[in-house]
């Protein structure tokens, strides 16, 4: 379980620093970005890899934040054990909420600016 915990923390993190400091040049349909919007111009391109880099990392370090904080919560529960599967799922299901508020977050912003 903390194994899944720290990779899940370490690829938000280390994908939004490659995206953040080197995002992809072009366009292109291998690596990036892709959506309609960010796909539209080089312009819209160009903030999309820059900007999901900067959430992943952001959303990463909150994340583990708040895993940690759950974690420390039921440590002091006695029969911890029991709750593991509980805390995997919640896990689990936080990465994919980080994932889909960076992506909303950012589709709105793509709107707003690119149309």
């Amino acid at each position: 379980m903390y194994t899944t915990f720290i990779f899940l923390t370490c690829l938000l993190l280390v994908i939004g620093l490659i995206f953040w400091l080197r995002p992809p040049k072009k366009i292109n349909t291998a690596w990036g970005y892709r959506s309609a919007r960010s796909m539209k111009s080089q312009e819209a391109w160009d903030f999309a890899n820059k900007k999901i880099g900067k959430y992943f990392m952001i959303s990463g370090v909150i994340y583990a934040i708040a895993i940690v904080a759950v974690l420390l919560l039921f440590k002091g529960i006695s029969q911890f054990e029991q709750y593991e599967g509980m805390i995997f799922s919640m896990i689990i299901f936080g990465f994919l909420i980080a994932i889909g508020l960076d992506i909303t977050i950012l589709e709105g912003k793509l709107k707003k600016k690119f149309g």
